[in-house]
């Protein structure tokens, strides 16, 4: 009868769980130090409750980045013998069959890294219950995001460790396979946005969960449940819980069909490749031409931006240029590493032309707009609502549904595309009283469900402020309508009282004014500014009576797109900036300019506050000096 295939050495896994003991003790001891330790030291601490335990344990971010570093070196250790040719003879040698091997590292793998884990949550439970605190649930929650983390971080460092064929190898790839999706992600559409005009650079993060460590630290990991409504005074803080877990189940089964790939390769294979970079021969063209993507697009931008900017964006030559050069290094030094000799430029550039050509081709694809991209706006029956962000404003995305002014952002879309040429000629230009400009952000939401989102940088000439249907004046008067400017000053959720406004801050740079003209040009002074802050009570008088009165008659939070050319509407150098809050953590802000005919600047003058123009007080300085 024939024997049966065995998945598990017992002997290697004992061999394994003691000839690696420094290693899993030093992971236990880190996170001794961390949690359990971390709650004891703070025996005493009247501030130290159930909610500090959870904070502790909930923060991702250090258990994302030690599971991270912990995973590869337990690769490092439990499959470094693949690298060496000695190694790899003496152990092929032995009644071990592939598939032992394998699984019997996974095991001991799992337990390098459960084990401790569950040793950490038991202690740390005990420490919070000396403490007459409850923590299971908050040791649950981290025990089992500690242990699902480093399930996938150690199927992605087996996954590479049975694609290289060098120990150094295997951390570099590790390290890329961790980041390279949000840095190329970050780089093209930089990149991008140089030749396709109107692409939104906000997309930069779109390949982030690709990304776990990238992900996992730039979201927010936690929700603040408070008693009552949150808002008043002496509101308290209750409890926080982790919101990614349905992303953890993803990386969860990416763990499961990473470690199939791993098992898979394994298998298959050639130990005598011990030494290459790349130990799997079909992968070995995939491996060179995306690492010579990777390094035109990386290096290519970063020489253009770095060296060749200057005050515009790199022209298509020199963008175009450096891109090439980018991918020549990173083609070539491919080559070296896979052939282990510097003797590859000889055929190899039949290769990096082929290369070099498919890289031309799509740049000049995307700057000639042969996709229609840049062409594209949508048709008013098409859209159900505008979101519209713009630079000058005051802070607040406006967001509209009326089919009127809807077919006004179209038309101020058109007009923009229209004047490219003229606008890409502007970008080079130096920026003060001849030119200016201002940013806008417009997202249609379409009927079908469907997002287009665009960005666009509008300049603006001197001469082009004078004419009604440029681009810039067009947008400067459509967002000046009152109805737009108010909705642009408001946050997104109503003000029904005085704890919607965390707070409320009154500046004022004339101030008395400017110290009684310097002590009557005694001078030594700076210029001197004045903060008065408000009550919630007095925030929410002047918002109700005087702030919204006056932005419906458009009296104030008109935008200032183009500061050099407005010059029709003096201002007070004065403003009132508003903290709006809503429960759940939903925060807004608006800083509104005071203009002279205004109830808002009227509230502040019949108070005793001295308010001047800024024409005034240059004026008042000049007498001063």
């Amino acid at each position: 009868m024939p024997s049966k295939v065995s998945f598990f050495s017992p002997a290697v896994y004992r061999k394994n769980l003691t000839r690696f003991a420094p290693l899993w003790l030093a992971y236990l001891g880190i996170w001794l130090v961390i949690m359990p330790l971390s709650i004891l030291s703070r025996r005493g601490d009247q501030y130290f409750d159930v909610w500090s335990i959870q904070r502790m344990a909930l923060n991702v971010e250090p258990t994302t980045l030690i599971t991270m570093v912990y995973a590869i070196f337990v690769a490092m250790a439990l499959h470094g013998w693949y690298y060496k040719t000695a190694s790899v003879n003496a152990l092929a040698a032995l009644p071990v069959r592939r598939e032992a091997w394998f699984c019997t590292n996974l095991v001991t793998a799992l337990t390098m890294g459960l084990i401790p884990n569950l040793i950490v949550a038991l202690l740390t439970w005990a420490a919070a219950a000396s403490m007459g605190l409850s923590a299971g649930m908050a040791v649950m929650t981290w025990l089992s995001i500690a242990s699902l983390l480093y399930l996938f971080f150690y199927a992605l460092a087996a996954l590479c460790a049975a694609l290289v064929g060098q120990i150094l190898a295997l951390p570099v790839l590790y390290v890329l396979a961790n980041f390279t999706a949000v840095v190329i992600n970050y780089v093209t559409v930089n990149i991008l946005a140089t030749f396709v005009y109107g692409l939104d650079a906000r997309g930069y993060t779109v390949l982030a969960p690709l990304s776990p460590t990238f992900y996992l630290f730039s979201r927010q990991n936690v929700y603040i449940e408070y008693f009552g409504d949150g808002l008043s005074e002496g509101s308290q803080i209750i409890g926080i819980s982790f919101l990614h877990w349905g992303y953890l189940l993803a990386l969860t089964i990416a763990a499961v069909v990473l470690l199939a790939a791993a098992f898979l390769l394994f298998r298959r294979r050639r130990m005598e490749a011990a030494g290459d970079v790349i130990a799997v021969r079909p992968l070995r063209p995939v491996f060179k031409y995306c690492f010579a993507a990777g390094c035109a697009l990386v290096l290519g931008s970063l020489a253009a931006f770095l060296f060749f900017e200057g005050s515009g964006n790199p022209s298509l030559a020199v963008m175009l240029l450096c891109l090439l050069a980018g991918g020549f290094i990173g083609y070539f030094t491919a080559e070296i590493l896979l052939k282990k000799t510097f003797r590859v430029f000889g055929r190899e550039w039949v290769g990096y032309g082929v290369f070099a050509l498919c890289l031309t081709a799509a740049v000049l694809m995307m700057e000639f707009d042969v996709t229609g991209f840049e062409r594209r706006v949508p048709q008013l029956e098409d859209v159900e609502q505008v979101s519209i962000w713009c630079s000058g404003t005051n802070g607040s995305t406006i967001i509209v549904d009326d089919p009127d002014y809807i077919a006004d952002f179209i038309a101020l879309h058109q007009s923009i595309i229209q004047d490219k040429r003229n606008q890409e000629t502007l970008s080079s230009s130096d920026m003060g009283r001849g030119v200016d400009m201002a940013h806008i952000y417009l997202d249609y939401y379409l009927k079908n469900g469907a997002i287009m989102e665009r960005e666009y940088t509008v300049y603006c000439t001197e001469e082009q402020w004078r004419s009604m249907d440029s681009p810039g004046r067009r947008m400067n008067e459509l967002l000046s309508e009152p109805d737009l400017a108010t909705l642009s000053c408001l946050p997104d959720f109503p003000i029904q009282g005085p704890q919607n406004i965390s707070a409320a801050d009154f500046y004022n740079y004339a101030a008395e004014p400017i110290q009684a003209a310097a002590e009557s040009a005694g001078k030594t002074v700076t210029k001197p500014a004045s903060e008065l802050s408000l009550s919630q009570e007095e925030a929410y008088e002047i918002f109700t009576n005087c702030v919204l009165p006056d932005l419906q008659e458009g009296k104030i939070g008109l935008p200032q797109l183009y500061y050099f050319f407005v010059n029709e509407n003096p201002s007070y150098d004065a403003s009132i900036e508003f903290r709006f809050y809503a429960k759940p953590d939903n925060y807004s802000w608006c800083a509104l300019t005071l203009t002279p005919g205004s109830r808002t600047a009227q509230y502040f003058i019949d108070r005793g506050h001295v308010l001047l123009t800024v024409a005034e007080e240059e004026a008042l300085w000049e007498t001063i000096q």
